[in-house]
């Protein structure tokens, strides 16, 4: 774990991290309970959803939140025969389900933070101010994380986009910066238990070109679940659960 990094440049450049032992990779800011506003929202695009929840006074989802459900939904045994997680399912599999992230893919990796205003892609980021709020971070399975947690880094090559496995997951800068190290842990079992082929979206981009902004969503199929990190703002129509608070 490195503390005091000046620059994100010095975790780009950092190769073959012995990853952290199981003792320290804990979820940083997931709560021991959410509580998720049924019936979901939607079919609508990103915008339209998100605010909708706003204005019900709730708290749009994160990765982490939305992982946690999914896990829930699928993994837990005792939750199977619930008829709210018999719902969830139904709705998770109709359905896209859109994720209030905001990925700032660059040459050198992918910034992940919440979209808590609903801004998406029109949002006004300026990398240098994501790298201040780095500074000083926390380095986890080569993802930095921001003091709160809320704001994450994966340099390039801490991640791999297209085919997965439920091995491949744990590890994978793009899982963790967008779902928390629990929530990719979540992840991966839940590929495990159905069978299901993960791919992950997201950008390429090459040395000296521009950033691109983009949204999150995650899509279940009969064979596949697709972890969407470059869904441009309101292209595609989806649904989502609003989240009521804490315990």
């Amino acid at each position: 774990m490195i503390s005091n990094i000046k620059s994100i440049k010095m975790i780009v450049k950092k190769q073959n991290s012995v990853v952290d032992k199981q003792d320290t990779q804990k979820d940083l800011i997931q709560p021991n309970q959410i509580l998720f506003k049924l019936p979901a929202y939607g079919p609508a695009d990103y915008y339209a959803l998100g605010q909708q929840i706003l204005s019900d006074e709730l708290i749009l989802p994160s990765g982490e939140e939305i992982a946690k459900l999914v896990h829930k939904s699928y993994c837990i045994k005792e939750s199977l025969n619930e008829p709210a997680f018999e719902y969830i399912r139904t709705v998770l599999n109709e359905s896209p389900i859109s994720i209030f992230n905001i990925n700032y893919w660059t040459d050198m990796g992918v910034f992940v933070f919440p979209d808590i205003k609903v801004e998406g892609i029109y949002k006004n980021v300026k990398q240098k101010e994501l790298e201040k709020i780095l500074e000083n971070g926390i380095e986890i399975n080569n993802v930095l994380f921001s003091k709160n947690s809320k704001f994450r880094f994966a340099p390039k090559w801490s991640y791999y986009l297209g085919e997965q496995n439920h091995e491949s997951i744990i590890n994978d800068g793009y899982f963790i910066a967008q779902f928390g190290i629990e929530g990719a842990r979540r992840l991966s079992e839940l590929v495990k238990i159905t069978g299901k082929k993960p791919i992950s979206y997201g950008f390429d981009i090459e040395e000296g070109n521009q950033p691109k902004l983009r949204v999150s969503l995650l899509e279940i199929e009969n064979d596949k679940i697709h972890f969407v990190g470059n869904n441009e703002f309101g292209s595609i129509r989806g649904r989502t659960f609003g989240i009521q608070g804490y315990l």
